[in-house]
This record gives C-alpha cells, sequence and structure tokens, in this order.
C-alpha cells in the first residue's frame, strides 16, 4: 500500500488546465483566437436548443462522432487523471538493471525501468516475470511508483518474423504485430491492476525507446500505421496507466503524436529522450514538447541525454539543462544516477 505522502501527492497534482490564450485542437496547442467562432457556436447552442423548444420542438437531435470503444477507459476518471508522473525518475542505466541503493533516496518519486522482450518471452508463449516481479516487489517495499519501457527493436525474440530491416523485424510485418500485442495483453493481465505502476511507455521500433527508425523507412507511410496499432494495445491492456510516446522528430512524428493526443486525450504524455545544457531551442524535438507542456495540451517530460559528467556530450552544466527543461513546463524528470538531486520548482 502506498504511504500517505504518496496519497496526498496524487491528490495535489492534477493535470494542469490549458494555460490563458491557447486551446487543443486534434492534440495541437492552437491560439484562442484562431477558434473563437467556433466557441461561439457552442456557447450559442443552449440559446438554439430553447428557441426551438419554444416553437413546438418535441425532440432535439445532435449530430455526434460515433465512440471508439477500441480502447477501454477507466470507470471513476478522477482518479486515473490523478497519476500524473510528478518529481524526479530515477532512470535505470541498463535494460533488465538491477536497482542501486541510490534509487531509494528520499528525492526519486519512481523508478524508470526498461526490460527487453526477449527477456520477458525468450520463446513464443513461454513468460518470464521473475524480473518485473521484482521491480514490483522493490517499488512496494522502498514506497516508490512505476514508469515501464519494453524496448524492442534488436531486443525482439526471434520469433519468425518475415518481414525485416536491417536484420531487425519491420514495423509493419503482421506476425510482430500479433506477438507484440499478445505480450502487451499478457503484461497488462498482470501488472495493470497495481497501483505503483503509474506510466507505460510505447517503445519505438528500432534501437531506443524513440521514434528513431532506419533512414530508409523513415518516410514509409506504413509507419503511422505501425505506431497507431502499438498505442492501441498499450492503451487497451492498461486502461488505468498514463500511455507515453518517446518524441524524436521523423517525418511520421508528428501524424502519430497528434493522432495519439486526439485519441487517448489526458492519458497521453509526450517526452523527449536528449535534454542537455546546449539544447538548441529550435530544435523541433525540444519545441514540441515545450509547446505541448506549455499550452497544458498534454503532460509532458524530459529524459536527459545522459549524465552531465559526461560534458562532451552534456554541453554544460546539470543545472542549465533543468532551466531548459523548465520552460516546458514539465511535470517529469527521468534522471541518471549520477545526476540524482533535488529538482526545485520554478520561483
Amino acid at each position: 500500500m502506498l504511504q500517505r505522502k504518496h496519497l496526498l501527492s496524487a491528490v495535489l497534482h492534477l493535470p494542469r488546465p490549458l494555460q490563458k490564450g491557447w486551446t487543443c485542437s486534434s492534440g495541437v496547442a492552437t491560439p484562442i483566437r484562431h477558434v473563437r467562432a467556433t466557441n461561439f457556436f457552442w456557447h450559442a447552442l443552449p440559446l438554439l436548443i430553447a428557441f426551438g423548444t419554444l416553437l413546438g420542438c418535441t425532440s432535439v437531435t445532435l449530430a455526434t462522432q460515433p465512440q471508439d470503444t477500441s480502447i477501454t477507459q477507466p470507470q471513476d476518471t478522477s482518479v486515473m487523471l490523478a497519476t500524473q508522473p510528478q518529481g524526479q525518475w530515477y532512470l535505470l542505466n541498463r535494460v533488465d538493471g538491477e536497482v542501486p541503493p541510490e534509487a531509494r533516496d528520499p528525492k526519486i518519486d519512481g523508478l524508470s525501468i526498461r526490460v527487453s522482450w526477449s527477456s520477458l518471452e525468450p520463446n513464443d508463449d513461454d513468460f518470464r516475470w521473475q524480473y518485473l516481479d521484482s521491480m514490483f516487489e522493490w517499488a512496494k517495499r522502498y514506497d516508490k511508483l512505476l514508469m515501464l519501457r519494453v524496448m524492442t527493436g534488436p531486443l525482439s525474440p526471434t520469433h519468425g518474423f518475415t518481414d525485416s530491416v536491417e536484420g531487425i523485424p519491420a514495423p509493419w510485418d503482421q506476425r510482430l504485430t500479433r506477438e507484440y500485442a499478445k505480450l502487451i495483453s499478457a503484461l497488462g493481465k498482470r501488472y495493470a491492476g497495481e497501483n505503483t505502476l503509474r506510466v507505460v511507455h510505447v517503445s519505438g521500433f528500432w534501437r531506443s525507446a524513440e521514434f528513431h527508425v532506419p533512414r530508409g523507412v523513415a518516410g514509409d507511410q506504413r509507419m503511422v500505421g505501425a505506431f497507431k496499432r502499438r498505442i492501441l494495445a498499450t492503451a487497451a491492456a492498461f486502461p488505468n496507466q498514463l500511455i507515453a510516446l518517446n518524441h524524436s522528430p521523423e517525418p511520421f512524428s508528428e501524424a502519430v503524436v497528434n493522432w495519439t493526443l486526439d485519441k487517448l486525450g489526458s492519458r497521453a504524455c509526450i517526452q523527449m529522450n536528449a535534454l542537455k545544457a546546449s539544447t538548441n531551442t529550435r530544435w523541433i524535438g525540444y519545441s514540441r514538447i515545450r509547446e505541448l507542456g506549455q499550452s497544458g495540451c498534454a503532460c509532458v517530460g524530459w529524459q536527459f541525454v545522459g549524465p552531465s559528467s559526461n560534458s562532451a556530450r552534456f554541453g554544460g552544466s546539470f543545472d542549465e539543462a533543468v532551466n531548459l527543461g523548465r520552460a516546458g513546463n514539465p511535470t517529469y524528470w527521468e534522471v541518471y544516477r549520477k545526476d540524482v538531486r533535488q529538482i526545485a520548482p520554478p520561483p
């Protein structure tokens, strides 16, 4: 059972409302002036209905969009909305890695787990839960929350996938789609009811959790459909968790992000995994997350590019990177081992 501090945090850390001057439309942050005409219609609609009733209309029927039943929504929305990840999350340095003592630090709100598909299911339908079970036991013992990534791409098992790209299962391979959906369904049956699990990431198809793909297929329109199927499977298997995308600029990225925000609404988290002191603020990988965070259109987070001790790659101090990240109004940060410290809220 979670201790009192996490129960209180769940109550206090409700999703931020849209910032003044912005609205969301199909996952896109839009200035209010662009939607005033639409807003006028909806504000005037009750008057139109009342006027029609006075004229003797026995009923008023409004055209509505059909409900999408492919995604299961939790019954108690207020509970789900209170589960946005907050604060610092300790990112395990290795896939399938053990938890070091530093992760118990009181400054750490949660643990970010990366587990390989091949270790979870080394053989077809042969699921191995020991590693993840131990992570959930650890989280309960030390009163921490969890976010989960299943790493695929080169860490996928060999299940006879028929189509491949540079030796890795192709994102649109039908067997890959079926096997991944089966894995995520099994994971959901085992862990979706765990109160410690806050976020489930939709991993990419290549060598990381991000959208990166081989250059030759980045423009392939099948990529959008491949991500949609993976997102739907994850959202259905974990109806009480937030679903996170690890954004990176690719030709298909915006279509996937906008569709996800439109489909999942407040269940969607979007993050960028390369924050550093020398981040180019004009780079779309940074500016898109900043826009979403500033507008309140999505739960957003940052993962640092690596430990700040690697000065050549990090390009400056840890605090400089934090200041860049704060511009995106994030709810959470994924931090490497050497940078475990309190990230104070902005003044």
